[in-house]
């Protein structure tokens, strides 16, 4: 019966643990969203955004793969969010960290049940 005592208090407190490390992961990723809402365009955004609205997505995506870098997927992202213009920036660190954790949660489960 000792055992089942000693197992059972282990048990709990390794579940405290990892409830006080889940509340301070989701926290911390809370955190970051709603800091996120503070963001704004500058720089480069505004030059992004200038050949998304005059090229579209699809143009601005060539336009930039052939004169800058070969990271079209970034550029048609950007492309895609530039469209809608400044009123959604505040909300992409937020949407970005929602994506993310679902993605890991997915990955985890699977990874767990294989």
């Amino acid at each position: 019966m000792g055992d089942f005592q000693t197992m059972k208090l282990t048990f709990s407190r390794r579940n405290l643990i990892l409830g006080i490390l889940a509340v301070s992961f989701i926290g911390y990723l809370l955190s970051q969203a709603y800091l996120g809402t503070f963001m704004r365009f500058v720089a480069d955004d505004y030059c992004h955004a200038e050949i998304a609205l005059r090229e579209g997505v699809i143009g601005s995506t060539l336009y930039w793969y052939y004169n800058w870098t070969g990271r079209f997927v970034n550029f048609a992202l950007v492309g895609m969010i530039d469209l809608w213009g400044r009123p959604i920036a505040p909300f992409i660190p937020g949407l970005v960290l929602t994506i993310w954790l679902l993605i890991l949660t997915w990955s985890a489960y699977q990874i767990y049940h294989f």
